[in-house]
């Protein structure tokens, strides 16, 4: 399926790429993000590369941190070898579950880590970071109890 974005859709995705990229993540990241996001449907990497004029090499790169952060899903289909992309469920609850468990694990290490740690004001330090990562996690943890009680009260009954 040849995928054609309007002019408006061809902008947002160009802006969601420059979002994306002052954040510290590849521009086609972020492209890939906001197109995934428009279609709405699973896409290959073909058709990915076709939308968004870009290199297969480049769309295959651009995906791996997508992939990671659970923000896009891999599917297979029967019958085929592709491989088809799509965005997590709209409410992104995959990526903020694997934002917190970062969190915990880096908030983790550094506690473990810090304990054998003697310099002076190292482990103030250390335990500042660790309570950093502690408000992440436990911020993440928040929104996905609010999503999940929002969700619950707009179940059909």
């Amino acid at each position: 399926m040849a995928v054609e974005l309007s002019p408006p859709e061809r902008e947002l995705v160009e802006r969601l790429g420059l979002v994306l990229e002052e954040n510290h993540f590849p521009r086609g990241s972020g492209q890939i993000l906001g197109l995934l996001l428009i279609v709405g449907e699973e896409l290959s990497a073909a058709e990915i590369s076709g939308a968004l004029r870009m290199s297969s090499g480049s769309v295959s790169m651009n995906l791996r941190p997508l992939c990671a952060l659970e923000l896009v899903q891999r599917h297979s289909r029967p019958g085929t070898r592709r491989i088809y992309y799509s965005v997590q469920s709209p409410s992104f609850t995959a990526f903020l579950e694997a934002g917190a468990r970062r969190f915990a694990a880096y908030r983790g290490m550094i506690e473990s880590g810090g304990a054998a740690v003697e310099r002076a004001g190292a482990r103030e330090r250390l335990q500042s970071l660790a309570d950093l990562f502690q408000t992440l996690e436990d911020s993440h943890r928040a929104v996905l109890a609010r999503m999940s009680s929002e969700s619950a009260a707009d179940a059909p009954r």
